[in-house]
């Protein structure tokens, strides 16, 4: 069982860690969405015109803009972490979709901030973001 202390400090730490991915992805997309519209539309299938691909991703950067700040605070700490979990999870979901085809150089995930990184990078990464996720959740009060 961890001590009071250890548990707060780890808990501090994974909500720094991903309000910091939060808060540089979305603030990355607003700046600049174009690789993110792109893969949103692929992954839809084409499904969705530009302006809708470019509204869904707009949306989804001010969510994490809002789970960012949210997280900064410490309000609603294992509500938070359990949204956060879920959509990465439906971003890591979308992506895998992707593996063997498609040809997507890059996610955009954080848009003028990208990495570059290939799709397979970015399921590794996205796997370590929700274990990060998941941590928070089960170090978050009960109560």
């Amino acid at each position: 069982m961890l001590s009071d202390r250890l548990r707060t400090y780890s808990l501090w730490s994974v909500r720094g860690l991903l309000a910091l991915l939060f808060a540089v992805s979305g603030l990355g997309k607003l700046i600049d969405g174009q690789s993110a519209a792109h893969l949103t539309r692929t992954i839809l299938d084409g499904t969705v015109g530009p302006a809708e691909a470019h509204g869904l991703v707009v949306a989804v950067s001010g969510t994490e803009v809002v789970l960012s700040g949210l997280l900064a605070l410490g309000w609603w700490p294992r509500w938070i972490f359990g949204i956060s979990f879920g959509l990465v999870a439906g971003f890591t979901m979308g992506l895998a979709t992707l593996l063997g085809g498609a040809g997507v150089a890059s996610c955009g995930c954080f848009g003028a901030f990208s990495l570059g990184l290939s799709l397979e990078a970015t399921l590794l990464r996205n796997l370590g973001v929700l274990a990060l996720a998941l941590v928070g959740f089960l170090l978050a009060d009960v109560d």
